[in-house]
This record gives C-alpha cells, sequence and structure tokens, in this order.
C-alpha cells in the first residue's frame, strides 16, 4: 500500500520530488568532487615531506567538521553572497561535493601513486603528447578506480542529511528530508517505504559499480 502511495501527488507527500532532487544532488556533487579530486590528487601525489602532510591534513579537514556545523557555515555563507543569486540545488551539490572529496582522494591516491614513473619519462621519449599519454596510459589504469570513487561520492550524498537540513528550504527536498519528515509527522510506514527506496538505490549504485567494473576488465 505505502509504496504505491509513494507515486500518488498529495499533501506531505514529496516522494517524486525528492527522488528526483536527491539524483540531481548525487551525480552533481559527485562530478563536482571528481574533478576538484582530481586536481588535489596530483597535487598530493608529486609532493613530499611537510608539503605532502599539509595538502593531506587540509584535504581531510571537511570530515573532521561536524555536519552540522558544517551545514550551518554553508546557510550563512549563502544567505550572505548567494541568495537570489545561485539556485540553491547548485549550493547543496557543492557542499556534498566537499563532504565526499576527501573520500574520493582516500580512494584514487593510492592507485595514482602505483603508477610506475617511468612511464612518464618513456612516453616523453616515445614523443607521447601529454594528451595521448593520459588517454592511453593513465585512463586505462585509472579508470576501475575512478568509477568507484565516483559513485562511492554519489551514495554517500544520497544518504546525507544533517548539512543538507541546515541549508535546505521547501524548494529542495531530498529522500533524507523527506524520510526525516515522515518520522516527524509520526508518518513511520510511510518513512519505513522511503528508506527502502533509497536502500535499493545505495545498493543498486554498487550492483552497477561492479557490472562495470566487469564491463572494463572484457574490454581489456
Amino acid at each position: 500500500y505505502w509504496y504505491s502511495e509513494l507515486f500518488t501527488w498529495r499533501e506531505n507527500n514529496y516522494f517524486l520530488s525528492s527522488l528526483w532532487n536527491s539524483l540531481r544532488i548525487g551525480l552533481g556533487s559527485a562530478l563536482i568532487s571528481s574533478i576538484s579530486g582530481l586536481g588535489l590528487v596530483s597535487i598530493i601525489a608529486y609532493r613530499k615531506g611537510v608539503k605532502r602532510r599539509f595538502w593531506e591534513m587540509l584535504t581531510l579537514f571537511p570530515i573532521a567538521l561536524s555536519t552540522v556545523v558544517f551545514g550551518v557555515a554553508w546557510f550563512h555563507f549563502y544567505q550572505g553572497h548567494l541568495a537570489g543569486t545561485v539556485p540553491l540545488i547548485f549550493v547543496v551539490m557543492a557542499m556534498h561535493a566537499l563532504l565526499t572529496c576527501p573520500y574520493w582522494i582516500r580512494i584514487v591516491l593510492p592507485t595514482l601513486e602505483s603508477i610506475p614513473l617511468q612511464w612518464h619519462t618513456e612516453s616523453k621519449m616515445l614523443g607521447k603528447q601529454p594528451l595521448e599519454y593520459g588517454v592511453r596510459i593513465l585512463w586505462p589504469w585509472l579508470s576501475k578506480t575512478f568509477l568507484i570513487a565516483f559513485f562511492f561520492s554519489f551514495s554517500l550524498s544520497l544518504g546525507e542529511l544533517n548539512s543538507t537540513m541546515m541549508i535546505a528550504d521547501e524548494t529542495v527536498r531530498t529522500l533524507p528530508l523527506e524520510i526525516y519528515g515522515a518520522i516527524s509527522g509520526y508518518r513511520f510506514s510511510y518513512a519505513s517505504a522511503v528508506a527502502v527506496i533509497l536502500l535499493i538505490l545505495s545498493v543498486s549504485t554498487f550492483l552497477l559499480v561492479e557490472r562495470s567494473i566487469g564491463f572494463f576488465g572484457r574490454l581489456k
């Protein structure tokens, strides 16, 4: 009964819009996290000593903060500088990207550092351009790890509640916010149904990663 109710438009039922927002925010934040993470791992991988420790600590800083404090800080930043100019959903994407980027870096960095240094030297000796080296050498080596990091960031964003609660309004509802609102309204059956959908989405994400990794393996 409750699963059919999820797809009916009625008062206090924002499941479809919450699902759409969660998917958009998850994919957008994973993309931002991947782009920013790629730049940061490139910096960290080629640093030694104090400089490397500094960059590693800097990338871990969002994890050290409480997500509630993180959300409140973003709320004040949005209200003071971005309100009325930048849609709130993009701010939530950026906020989630900052929270998931440290995990993205921790997943990708060991794989990047495992690439033999002589590969770059040998490619230059063979007259290969940097773009060709990246596409033909680095990408096949890193593609599986990138895929895992991307969808792991996506899954983390799907389940993020505290920071989103601090900044979101009625225009940006996500599945965790829908669950929280239903529990606050003592609609436990509805909350449980939405939670099961969220669980299925998260599990499906990792199944998709497994299938994709197998597909890339067959291509090789």
